[in-house]
């Protein structure tokens, strides 16, 4: 999927990537439609007119009938906050940002995940830099989560320094208690952003100003990767249109990963239903023409079927352009291997010691009631053969030899070790699952003694994002407390305490059991540095 082509402009420091708000949605942020809805309805805490005083849905529905633009919304909001507290809006745009409904009252502190390590991973090289309309701070977040040293741009302060440069197009607006030196406080940094109608057309007329001249760089200057992106923003599309080779376009210039339009994208035009055949088929004519719009513009659609293929796709880029040839990667991180020497009695004692002191840990922190639940925690390592071995195990119930290996070739991964480690993602599955034994040859059915498994890669992001292995663990039954963690962003949801200045996490989630099971298999591999 364009992996070898992109690669390639990688390597010669010819692309860069564009990063919209579809990647800050995994991390719990709004996407552009429900920030305004937020905005609309948080709103009304300074400026109720009578009519809508106990119904916000109400007052949504009518701003919906007086404006079909969503930016038109924003400014008349602005507008009539502005009349009354000049302040307003910024308290009103803040917790509409940051805020969440699971937990009203609450603060949501997003914490960045894989696909923005893997960015600033990647892209630390020349030009050193990203561009992005995003608001937050997890780009900036995951460059000092992997030791990348980086310096935010944004249209009140874009003096060039040292570093991974983060050009936030549309301002910048951080979370809570990570504002950096010099941040001018929200109402400031509020005034700043891109945002409503009357904004976009201030960028649009100031064409010497940092925003256009930025916007121009980015789409002149280099090919444009765009992540998270519906290309539905008015500056990007002016750009595109002005900037394009109308004469000779340049083919595979810019690329934008999208999800292809389906039946559900559908609007009905008249009373008269549509077959399922009809509605596929007009779908399918909808992305050709899509395609054909934006290839006019040197735009090349790729089309994944949903936001989980993008961790796979940016793994598989790391890989391809990592260390002088394709494939160092896998060389480097096989090291780890033989560094620990497994196959060592003494190793395997005093890891087992420390896995079965993980469970306990786990079993408390995650407030796993049954003591019976988890039975083992084990960890696979890239071996010199690119092949993934069972090194070390944590069982409960008894000593459990290891040994096992698959297959973690890139295009031929086996089991479901070799499935995430080649796809770089976490999973959760019952023993039932077709990934269990993922690709693995037919052969006599295997008796397990567990019911499900939960398996995440084990990457140091402080070594370059070297993929070390797999950190897995097993359970007795696949309803359990490991089984009913919230599948939502890591660590992100909190709660402001009454008392305290403090804020402290509401409860664990699925995220932060792989962040565990990826950390203790790190923790693990350090006993062996020396």
């Amino acid at each position: 999927m364009y992996t070898k082509l992109l690669a390639g402009k990688i390597r010669a420091g010819q692309m860069v990537p564009f990063i919209g708000t579809g990647l800050s949605m995994a991390c719990g942020l709004p996407n552009w439609r429900l920030l305004v809805e937020r905005i609309a309805e948080a709103s009304l805490a300074f400026d109720a007119p009578a009519a809508f005083a106990s119904s916000s849905q109400h007052y949504l529905a009518t701003l919906r009938m007086c404006f079909s633009d969503d930016m038109a919304l924003v400014s008349f909001v602005r507008a009539r906050l502005a009349r009354k507290d000049p302040a307003a809006f910024s308290e009103v745009l803040y917790s509409a940002l940051y805020s969440t409904p699971i937990a009203p009252g609450s603060l949501l502190v997003p914490q960045p995940n894989d696909i923005h390590r893997y960015l600033v991973t990647i892209f630390n090289r020349q030009p050193r830099r990203i561009w992005t309309v995003n608001y937050d701070d997890l780009l900036e977040e995951a460059a000092m989560a992997v030791g990348v040293r980086v310096r935010t741009l944004h249209p009140r302060d874009y003096t060039a320094g040292n570093g991974l440069h983060i050009a936030h197009l549309h301002g910048f607006l951080p979370a809570s208690g990570r504002e950096p030196r010099g941040f001018p406080g929200i109402q400031h940094a509020v005034s700043d952003l891109t945002l409503a109608e009357d904004d976009f057309h201030a960028v649009a007329a100031d064409q010497t100003g940092w925003t256009s001249r930025e916007f121009y760089r980015l789409v002149q200057d280099h090919a444009v990767l765009m992540l998270g992106l519906s290309l539905q923003d008015p500056n990007l599309r002016r750009v595109l249109a002005m900037s394009r080779h109308a004469v000779n376009p340049t083919p595979d210039r810019h690329f934008a990963l999208l999800t292809p339009l389906g039946p559900q994208d559908i609007t009905p035009q008249s009373d008269t239903a549509l077959s399922l055949y009809q509605q596929a088929d007009l779908a399918r004519h909808a992305n050709e023409l899509r395609e054909w719009y934006w290839k006019d513009r040197d735009l090349t659609v790729v089309h994944v079927p949903d936001y989980s293929y993008i961790t796979p796709f940016l793994a598989r880029l790391h890989y391809e352009t990592y260390g002088r040839h394709s494939g160092q990667l896998w060389e480097d991180a096989a090291r780890a291997y033989e560094r620990v020497r497994p196959q060592v009695p003494a190793a395997q004692q005093v890891v087992r010691a420390v896995l079965l002191g993980a469970i306990g840990r786990l079993e408390r922190d995650f407030r796993i009631s049954d003591p019976d639940e988890v039975l083992e925690l084990g960890i696979f390592l890239l071996t010199p053969k690119h092949q993934l071995e069972l090194v070390f195990r944590g069982n409960k119930r008894k000593a459990k030899k290891p040994g096992r290996t698959f297959s973690a070739g890139p295009d031929t991964p086996t089991g479901l070790a070799g499935r995430v480690y080649a796809s770089c993602q976490g999973v959760r599955v019952h023993t039932t699952d077709k990934l269990h034994n993922y690709h693995v040859p037919s052969s006599p059915k295997r008796e397990t003694d567990y019911s499900g498994i939960v398996a995440t890669p084990v990457i140091d992001w402080r070594s370059k994002g070297l993929p070390l292995g797999v950190a897995y663990l097993t359970t007795s039954t696949a309803d359990g407390k490991v089984f009913q963690l919230l599948d939502q962003p890591s660590g992100g949801l909190y709660k402001q305490q009454a008392d305290k200045p403090a804020i402290v996490p509401i409860d664990v989630t699925l995220s932060d059991l792989f962040r565990y099971l990826s950390d203790v298999a790190l923790a693990v591999l350090s006993l062996f540095d020396h």
